[in-house]
């Protein structure tokens, strides 16, 4: 019986010092960490940010260096950081960029009551104009009346506090000098007195490139879109933007821009239509591969949402004839739909 009491004891003891040197890591013991297999990682640095902090700490968790920003930073390759401020990732007041020491070298603020900046924004090197610039994508309000002059039925909603995403471009003294929007380049099939009608004998299907209006089941409405991750690539001068609702599109940005004339810029981007549209079924993130790699595909995250996708994966998608190929786990979908 004693010997049965002394075991009791020693397998409580050692659940409690268990427990014990958990609450220890968790609260105060070393964030390192806590495994490493060096053949199957790159020895670099990791950059996040999190809970208005950026973070860059080296392969053993140690942090080399912080900053005092971190809504959805980006580090820039001149050291410094950019970051949202003023908000959050689903709607923010402005950019800010810092350098190492924490300071502000840079900083705007949009000032228009109609568009309300969120969740991505990237730095890019305008050829053009010979100098950097920054993108940020933009919930821009639409009123009823533009709506229904746009072709939208109004026995679908009643438009009210309606926004469609936009990709706004500014130069380093805070002037828009391009736009790109959504809205500008709708097409439907209800009203053939507007100028975006399908026309006698067409569909939306004979439209490429541009967004049905009339959505079966989700008319224009707040957050129409949800455009949430955007990318460049410098060689050709495009853009992709990816929507929530499960696509992303490529975007002709150096035809559509000209230096020094910010309004012919916009009314060019007004007209263009995007250069290639392609659908997935769930939410992801489009990256446009290094300039040494293929100029007609561009990576994909599948981020696991919604529920039934889970898993993520990673895939590699031409934008000529939408194919998928993994790159790694199990892909969902191995073929992609040009709309």
């Amino acid at each position: 019986m004693k010997t049965l009491s002394n075991f009791v004891l020693a397998a409580v003891g050692l659940v409690v010092s268990s427990i014990t040197l958990h609450a220890y890591e968790r609260l105060q013991g070393p964030t390192e960490v806590i495994y490493w297999d060096k053949t199957q990682t790159y020895n670099g640095y990791t950059f996040f940010g999190v809970r208005s902090n950026t973070y860059l700490i080296d392969m053993e968790g140690r942090v080399a260096h912080t900053w005092p920003v971190g809504t959805n930073p980006h580090l820039l390759t001149n050291g410094n950081v950019l970051d949202a401020f003023g908000g959050d990732v689903n709607g923010f007041a402005g950019l800010k960029e810092v350098d190492w020491s924490g300071n502000t070298a840079w900083q705007y603020t949009e000032t228009r009551t109609n568009y309300s900046p969120h969740h991505d924004f990237l730095r890019i090197y305008n050829s053009k104009l010979g100098t950097n610039t920054t993108l940020y994508i933009a919930a821009k309000s639409v009123t009823s009346n533009q709506c229904v002059a746009a072709g939208c039925n109004p026995t679908n909603s009643t438009y009210t506090n309606a926004q469609v995403d936009a990709i706004v471009e500014i130069d380093m003294s805070g002037n828009v000098v391009w736009e790109w929007c959504f809205f500008d380049h709708g097409i439907q099939d209800y009203d053939a007195s507007k100028s975006n009608y399908v026309g006698t004998g067409m569909s939306i299907s004979n439209y490429p490139g541009r967004l049905n209006l009339n959505l079966p089941g989700r008319p224009v409405t707040n957050d129409w879109l949800h455009c949430n991750a955007i990318d460049y690539n410098t060689n050709l001068d495009q853009i992709v933007i990816t929507t929530a609702g499960g696509e992303f599109y490529v975007i002709d940005h150096g035809k559509t821009f000209t230096a020094g004339n910010p309004a012919a810029s916009i009314v060019l981007a007004t007209r263009r239509v995007t250069v290639r549209a392609v659908r997935l079924r769930s939410r992801r993130i489009g990256l446009f591969p290094p300039p040494a790699t293929s100029k007609s595909a561009l990576a994909v995250m599948r981020n696991g949402f919604p529920p039934a996708c889970r898993a993520q994966a990673i895939f590699w998608c031409s934008t000529t004839d939408a194919t998928c190929s993994r790159l790694r786990h199990s892909p969902i979908f191995s073929r992609l739909t040009v709309i």
